[in-house]
């Protein structure tokens, strides 16, 4: 397990790190921790393969609410978890998916309760996400959110279904990028584009229209593979328009 503690005060920071050695020392199970004393740190070094965030809300410079919004647009799967004497911003924790609310002083049974509460949510997920780096900032990217993905002249092009970044743009292979994805839930339809089931929304003659309202093309070896793959993601449930 990897977290990161966002923590301003330095006798805090200690506490952590000594229900962190204890936890360990009882369970047997390694916890990988990364500190900072800052939401501007977290934010530009924010760290790959995270499973989750004890963040202090009182903050000099940037608060934990707002680098919380900061981490979303980052990542929208790691598990938050705010910690603070001002019970008042409990609610608005909300706002950013938190798990869950944390007072100071922190009981070690409480931080115990919550890292087991982190190993059950991160064994359930598993392996749901890559993670894409560009134009300087490396993002980790749900499968939910991506839509399909396509090579254009050696770049790879995500369509996602995020706001804030609909697109990203990058040097890359297809079959590389094929597989870190879960080949239950995205299919090859031709030799330049793979795409997330979830999104389909009709199977026609010659082509797939996705709910975004993308035509992607069918190959002519790879049609069958893909209705297969469809009609297993269905569980047999499907309808397909041969017009």
């Amino acid at each position: 397990m990897k977290i990161a503690v966002v923590e301003n005060e330095e006798k805090d920071i200690q506490v952590y790190k000594e229900y962190i050695s204890k936890y360990q020392e009882s369970t047997k199970e390694r916890i990988e921790a990364v500190f900072f004393q800052n939401g501007i740190d977290a934010i530009t070094d924010y760290p790959k393969e995270l499973d989750a965030i004890f963040m202090d809300i009182d903050m000099p410079m940037i608060d934990g609410l707002e680098t919380s919004k900061k981490i979303r647009e980052k990542d929208s799967d790691v598990i938050i978890i705010f910690v603070t004497n001002l019970s008042q911003f409990a609610i608005q924790g909300y706002k950013v998916q938190a798990l869950d609310f944390l007072l100071k002083p922190i009981e070690y049974m409480d931080f115990k309760f919550e890292i087991d509460k982190i190993k059950r949510n991160t064994n359930r997920k598993g392996n749901d996400f890559i993670w894409v780096s560009t134009k300087g900032t490396t993002i980790r990217l749900s499968f939910k959110n991506i839509i399909s993905i396509e090579i254009f002249h050696h770049d790879l092009i995500i369509k996602t279904n995020l706001k804030d970044n609909p697109e990203f743009k990058f040097r890359g292979s297809l079959q590389a990028i094929s597989e870190k994805l879960d080949n239950s839930m995205f299919a090859r339809i031709n030799n330049y584009s793979i795409v997330n089931l979830s999104y389909v929304k009709e199977i026609r003659k010659e082509d797939v229209i996705l709910q975004d309202g993308t035509s992607v093309l069918f190959s002519r070896n790879r049609k069958k593979d893909f209705i297969d793959a469809f009609t297993s993601f269905m569980n047999g449930d499907i309808a397909i328009n041969d017009r």
